[in-house]
């Protein structure tokens, strides 16, 4: 390891506050901090400037981006009001959007930026839908979870700075390590990037989900009247996408927000996953299996439910044998595993104590006709025999 004298650092300071000289005036600590950053001297990280003609409202006052993602940073000790903090956050989007990486077509997704307050040393505090360093500990964003790769961030602040966007490009790498416009034309930018992308699917779950394929992206920004379902087989993303959406939910809105999930073993995963996302957002989301939530929802609002599985079954076949295999229920679907899943969805699940109530069910995706000679009693005597312990009434879906 090379080792770095007080001579090369003053070099550094001094490329450093040359560099910063384009981009016109800036506060006391928006230069102490970028120059800092640029005399750091980082491989594979680089600064977006804003520029002094641009408005100081709605604008990020400069963007770090490297390996640990992409960080808009404010120079201020108090955050915006909100209506404003929604427009840097629009804008940020907006301007790193539509980012094709590799072969794949993946696209960068601008959700993942995160919004950093740099306050004065002492001015410390806690504020939501911000990361918040102070003037003298901004060098822990260079410690954050590797997210991206090098070759992708200089990728992404070239495009950025090409966009004519009113933000200067500066490289923390330094002049040294640029490489020259007739060297950079022998490399294959598109292998290279596709190179850097199977290597991080080869990395843990979150070093990669900051790109999505551009119908993924459109899914996790899509908006919806009421319940969505995404269906497809295993690995398709789909876990993929509803981490994203939850994460731009997280930073749209100010409320609880709830990931939940059949697997009783996959919701701390899913949450660990979720803390790579938006850890400002952790502290308002719930991470549960369906069932335990379920419980805790009804004892919640005093129905205490005792779940005896293999009572239930005895009592389900039980009732079959009696009444439904010899009556006209098994005229129209044999198979009892059919009425074992109308029973638990359809009627217990939606509190229905009444055949006239179940007969309006959409039963969409349901076959067979229940309103003929004989339903009625049928199913009736199926619910008689199965249990008489009252049903607890569920909300109804919308």
């Amino acid at each position: 390891m090379a080792r770095t004298t007080s001579h090369d650092r003053e070099v550094r300071r001094l490329r450093a506050e040359k560099a910063l000289s384009v981009v016109g005036p800036l506060v006391p600590r928006a230069r102490n901090v970028l120059s800092g950053l640029l005399s750091e001297g980082r491989q594979g990280w680089h600064l977006l400037v804003r520029d002094s003609k641009l408005p100081t409202s709605a604008y990020a006052d400069a963007f770090l981006i490297g390996t640990g993602g992409v960080f808009g940073l404010l120079f201020d000790d108090r955050a915006p009001e909100a209506p404003i903090a929604r427009d840097i956050e629009t804008h940020a989007e907006q301007l790193f959007a539509d980012f094709p990486v590799g072969n794949y077509r993946n696209v960068f997704v601008p959700e993942t930026i995160e919004l950093v307050l740099v306050v004065a040393p002492r001015a410390r505090a806690r504020v939501d839908g911000f990361r918040v360093v102070s003037e003298l500990d901004y060098r822990s964003l260079f410690d954050c979870e590797p997210r991206l790769h090098r070759g992708v961030t200089g990728r992404i602040a070239e495009m950025v700075s090409a966009r004519d966007c009113g933000y200067r490009l500066l490289s923390l790498d330094g002049p040294q390590s640029a490489m020259p416009s007739s060297e950079a034309g022998l490399i294959d930018t598109e292998r290279l990037l596709e190179d850097e992308r199977a290597q991080a699917l080869e990395k843990p779950f979150p070093t990669w989900m900051t790109f999505l394929d551009p119908k993924q992206r459109a899914l996790v920004s899509r908006n919806y009247n009421g319940p969505a379902r995404i269906a497809g087989p295993a690995g398709t993303g789909k876990t993929v996408v509803a981490l994203h959406r939850m994460a731009r939910r997280a930073r749209k809105t100010s409320g609880k927000l709830l990931f939940t999930t059949f697997v009783r073993n996959l919701p701390r995963c899913q949450e660990q996953a979720f803390a790579q996302l938006a850890p400002d957002a952790l502290e308002r989301t719930e991470f549960k299996n369906l069932h335990s939530w379920a419980r805790e929802f009804l004892e919640g609002r005093g129905e205490h439910v005792n779940m005896d599985l293999g009572l239930a079954d005895n009592a389900f076949n039980l009732a079959w044998s009696r009444v439904g295999s010899r009556g006209p229920l098994a005229k129209i679907e044999p198979d009892n595993r059919y009425w074992r899943e109308e029973i638990d969805r359809l009627i217990k699940g939606r509190g229905i104590h009444d055949f006239d109530e179940y007969a309006k069910l959409d039963r969409r995706g349901r076959h067979g006709t229940l309103r003929g000679p004989g339903s009625k009693s049928g199913v009736a005597a199926v619910l008689s025999v199965r249990g008489n312990s009252p049903v607890p009434r569920l909300p109804r879906c919308q």
